[in-house]
């Protein structure tokens, strides 16, 4: 059976905060490639937020926006 997800789909992941704790919900954005995804496996996926320059990351992407002008 396939797996319903793909790279690149956003979707809602329980993700902590980068020290480790402070779990939430938040929408990440599928990084494991198609064929390489398992319907009972793990994929690899970045967190999406709106504060940008606020983050600890090293490294950031910045999204664009919808053409309504919502990220």
């Amino acid at each position: 059976m396939s797996s319903p997800f793909r790279q690149g789909q956003i979707v809602w992941a329980t993700i902590p905060d980068p020290r480790g704790g402070n779990e939430k919900s938040r929408p990440a954005v599928i990084v494991t490639a198609t064929a390489e995804i398992e319907a009972s496996g793990q994929v690899q996926v970045a967190a999406i937020t709106t504060l940008i320059r606020q983050t600890s990351f090293s490294e950031t992407v910045e999204l664009p926006a919808a053409p309504s002008g919502h990220t």
